[in-house]
């Protein structure tokens, strides 16, 4: 896990590590939908920050700063029912999402970017104890070796290519681990993975 945090320090490119954090924010958004009556406005607020990516002249990055404060700051005296822990945890990696999107100043979206990989980590944790009635072992469950591995390859792949069609496929992909990661927390189902994009199709 230390490793993960090392290799966010070490990325110079701002760009690239605006679209680990953001995948990291896409995969937590399914899991918002368990307690957020109406989770519309977090969509809106990632798909802003997406856009900022696209095409940052047209985004006030400081705005979006304040609206990644805004959606932590929300979290106060908030009750999300059965999955609650879950859903705070996965709001608070929203808000550090789009934070980091927000920030041109390398150093600080490096952290934003680092509390939204452990963001998803402490979700896992508390879902881990949810699910076994112990914290023992959360760290090598599969849930978290295959959040890591989708970690992994997020930095990979923001640092490799970030041009408008490569970040979208990766937004795309990360939306649908998001699915994989929901399923995760409501039916302790951990095994799904994302096929890659030449993977031979039935039909």
């Amino acid at each position: 896990m230390q490793g993960i945090q090392q290799e966010i320090e070490g990325r110079d490119s701002v760009r690239a590590v605006v679209v680990f954090a953001l995948c990291c924010g896409e995969r937590s958004l399914p899991v918002c939908r368990l307690g957020v009556s109406d989770p519309a406005w977090l969509r809106a607020c990632l798909d802003r920050s997406w856009a900022a990516l696209a095409d940052g002249s047209k985004v006030d990055l400081q705005e979006l700063s304040s609206v990644g404060s805004d959606i932590r700051d929300s979290l106060e005296d908030a009750d999300y029912g059965r999955y609650h822990m879950a859903v705070f945890d996965a709001i608070t990696v929203i808000g550090h999402a789009v934070s980091c999107a927000g920030q041109a100043t390398p150093g600080i979206s490096r952290e934003e970017a680092k509390m939204a990989s452990a963001g998803m980590l402490r979700m896992l944790q508390g879902v881990h104890f949810e699910q076994y009635g112990r914290f023992d072992g959360w760290q090598l469950h599969e849930s978290v070796s295959r959040e890591l591995a989708w970690q992994k390859q997020d930095l990979a792949l923001s640092s490799a290519e970030t041009g408008a069609r490569s970040v979208e496929a990766t937004r795309i992909r990360a939306s649908r681990q998001g699915q994989m990661l929901v399923d995760g927390v409501v039916s302790g189902e951990w095994s799904g993975f994302v096929p890659p994009d030449d993977w031979p199709t039935l039909f």
